[in-house]
């Protein structure tokens, strides 16, 4: 059986139960397509005016990484291809099995430990960075986060939380040349 996919009932982490209907509500569809439309005209402004506001520059110059523009241009051209793409998404919705899985009953203890969790991980891993370096700290924040979402995969979650952050690393210091924080181990 395929149905369309429902944004309350995934993200209550309750599939089966049946989510009311509220009088005078927006559908999901509509406020994604305002949001697309949004995010669409605030990206495409920002490629239309930034030209005009490099100082003494062509606008060859906003292909050049050292310019003060290539990082804004990158982030508008990344949000219209998002825009663009959930817009497509909202037109054509996407059909998905439904899976079967239990339900966990825990009214909502589960998730508010889990957020507080990964709330003291993110302030552990600032704290970190500046110690023992970008590299360790992002490897020991995306092992812990795993687990306290309950990923037992160990090998699997070992090798992503080595290869991201070194790929990160290698893609911001070598490609981009953007300094990254550095500890006192590395």
């Amino acid at each position: 059986m395929t149905q369309l996919i429902d944004r309350t009932r995934y993200w209550q982490g309750f599939p089966k139960m049946p989510v009311p209907k509220q009088e005078g509500a927006l559908d999901g569809r509509v406020v994604d397509l305002v949001l697309a439309i949004l995010a669409f005209v605030l990206g495409g402004g920002v490629l239309l005016l930034l030209p005009t506001q490099i100082d003494g520059e062509s606008i060859r110059a906003i292909t050049s990484i050292r310019s003060p523009a290539f990082f804004p241009t990158l982030g508008a051209l990344l949000m219209c291809l998002v825009a663009l793409l959930l817009a497509m998404r909202v037109i054509k919705p996407v059909s998905v099995k439904t899976v079967e899985h239990e339900t966990n009953d825990d009214d909502g203890a589960g998730n508010l430990m889990r957020s507080g969790s990964i709330g003291i991980l993110i302030l552990v891993y600032g704290l970190l960075l500046f110690v023992i370096g970008m590299i360790p700290a992002s490897v020991l924040f995306i092992v812990c986060s795993a687990r306290v979402f309950g990923y037992t995969n160990f090998w699997g979650i070992g090798a992503l939380a080595v290869v991201i952050p070194t790929l990160v690393h290698f893609l911001f210091e070598g490609l981009l040349n953007v300094l990254l924080p550095t500890g006192w181990v590395f």
